[in-house]
């Protein structure tokens, strides 16, 4: 039996630091379980906390997460995933939806190309969190290989505002001529 058809269940602790310092500690559970071998949901909790202490400023965030994976079959999978996350700050205190929804394919033996949509949140210290930094945009990842090992990925991320800006130029272009 492949591994990729086996449930499993992983846990992560991490603790990091950076030069401005900022300590964060991150505690996660995942749980994957498969229903099939192209059907499998998953689950993820997570804890993390946050400071700096030059400005002595702390936050908090946990978060669940649920995950949905169909493989059509050899070459089209697609992925969507749904999160709440609850933060605390040490002046906001909010819950906010976010997730990502992902295209994955393979057009050719040495090429997998993912499309998608996502939002998230900034959580990286406790300003950033703060400051309920939310993102939204589409991403398109191009991986190209060779059996010579050489290789190249390209990695496209637009805002969705943006997005809607370049579409609106081009179907004014195109109603125009």
């Amino acid at each position: 039996m492949k591994r990729s058809h086996m449930p499993y269940i992983e846990g992560k602790v991490a603790i990091t630091k950076d030069n401005g310092e900022n300590k964060a500690m991150n505690n996660s559970v995942r749980v994957e379980i498969p229903l099939s071998t192209k059907l499998s949901i998953g689950t993820r909790v997570r804890y993390r906390n946050t400071k700096n202490d030059i400005t002595r400023n702390e936050a908090s965030l946990n978060d669940g997460q649920v995950g949905l994976s169909n493989k059509f079959n050899g070459r089209i999978t697609l992925l969507a995933r749904g999160e709440l996350r609850m933060q605390n700050s040490y002046t906001n205190e909010y819950m906010e939806s976010i997730g990502e929804i992902m295209l994955k394919t393979k057009p050719s033996a040495m090429q997998h190309l993912e499309i998608g949509a996502k939002r998230e949140l900034q959580d990286f210290n406790a300003e950033l969190i703060n400051e309920k930094i939310l993102m939204n945009h589409y991403f398109l990842n191009n991986n190209l290989s060779s059996t010579m090992g050489l290789g190249g990925t390209h990695n496209i991320c637009i805002p969705i505002k943006q997005m809607i800006m370049i579409a609106t130029c081009y179907l004014h272009r195109f109603i125009i001529i």
